[in-house]
């Protein structure tokens, strides 16, 4: 049997506002659980930090942005850089 729950939030802060679009700071929270099949080995981590992201008003993309975070069981400290999706 094999089993997945997750949560995750995030908060968009609008901090600066102008013509071409908004700057946001957006702390986050992500945790979940993964009961493996193979061994039935159970799996729980936490993911949290910080990202800053850029919301363009001309251009229909999510927003530009860069994520400072800790994964408890996967990447230790990590960095993305996102232009709507990560890269």
């Amino acid at each position: 049997k094999i089993a997945y729950y997750a949560l995750s939030t995030d908060y968009q802060i609008p901090v600066l506002s102008s013509e071409k679009g908004t700057w946001t700071i957006a702390p986050f929270f992500d945790s979940g659980l993964l009961v493996q099949q193979i061994d039935n080995k159970t799996v729980n981590y936490h993911s949290y930090g910080i990202g800053s992201y850029f919301f363009l008003k001309k251009i229909a993309i999510p927003g530009i942005g860069l994520v400072i975070g800790t994964n408890t069981e996967y990447q230790d400290s990590f960095f993305k850089f996102t232009i709507g999706f990560d890269i």
